[in-house]
């Protein structure tokens, strides 16, 4: 099952996730949710174009 991003953030390991996922994800682990490479370090980076773009989508999309 697919989420809608709603806090985009980007990990060090490029990709992009929910922060609400990543955080407790990071609280115990040290590896990413892809692939289970090790990260670099912990920092989330708000994803502030990802988060126009989902909401852009969500609020501006014709249905029909």
């Amino acid at each position: 099952m697919q989420r809608v991003l709603v806090e985009p953030v980007f990990a060090a390991d490029g990709h992009t996730y929910n922060a609400w996922i990543m955080q407790p994800w990071l609280k115990q682990r040290n590896d990413s949710p892809c692939g289970g490479s090790d990260l670099k370090n912990k920092t989330l980076v708000p994803s502030v174009a990802i988060r126009c773009l989902v909401y852009q989508e969500m609020f501006l999309c014709d249905p029909s």
